[in-house]
């Protein structure tokens, strides 16, 4: 769409407390007539929710960064800029975000399964206090040890899920180095919260074993 085509489709642009029409056209953007949705004609990316101090060359080239006028409105100096810019935002918005969201999930699951392990071990001790230690039977038997053999099943299942976890916690390790590369001087590191959890893991469950 050309300029002057771009300049018409304003003629009902909400002016206040928006960007100026000059700079939306400048930046590549014609209105849509929708609310505040401007629309770019080479890259056809729309953006909407406008403030009166964004820039719309600098919004057209950080959220649709692979159209070519934007880029070359900018020039290479300034785009790289803007990229560098909007990569360091998101990698803190994450890092702010996420290892919180995950240490909770991550301490009451933990809490969860070894509370269940522990009260697994102390029914056995009970049971085999009570009635002796049972010897190996043969699977047909193990009907006659019904409790037994429900917390055997159990704790192979607590023993299974105590793996997931970390197989989890060797992911967000992963994860977390990725971060570190990304924000290296970043003193809120996820990686001191999940090496502590996965040592206050470890040692509580050798300890319960």
């Amino acid at each position: 769409m050309e300029i002057p085509k771009r300049y018409v489709s304003f003629a009902t642009w909400p002016s206040e407390q928006l960007p100026a029409v000059d700079d939306l056209v400048r930046a590549g953007f014609f209105y849509t007539g929708k609310n505040t949705i401007v629309t770019c004609f080479y890259c056809n990316g729309s953006l909407q929710n406008w403030g009166s101090n964004d820039n719309p060359m600098i919004e057209h080239a950080r959220w649709f960064p692979h159209c070519a006028y934007a880029k070359q409105l900018c020039g290479d100096d300034l785009y790289r800029k803007i990229q560098e810019s909007k990569r360091l935002a998101q990698a803190q918005s994450i890092r702010k975000r996420k290892p919180y969201d995950v240490r909770d999930v991550l301490e009451q699951y933990s809490h969860g399964h070894i509370n269940m392990m522990m009260r697994i071990k102390e029914l056995q001790r009970k049971i085999e206090h009570t009635i002796g230690k049972q010897a190996p039977v043969a699977i047909e038997d193990r009907t006659k040890l019904t409790v037994l053999a429900r917390m055997q099943r159990v704790e192979g299942t607590m023993n299974i899920m105590g793996e997931t976890m970390e197989n989890i916690l060797k992911l967000l390790k992963i994860v977390d180095e990725k971060l570190d590369r990304v924000l290296p001087n970043d003193n809120r590191s996820t990686k001191s919260i999940l090496t502590r959890m996965n040592t206050k893991f470890s040692s509580t469950q050798e300890g319960i074993l």
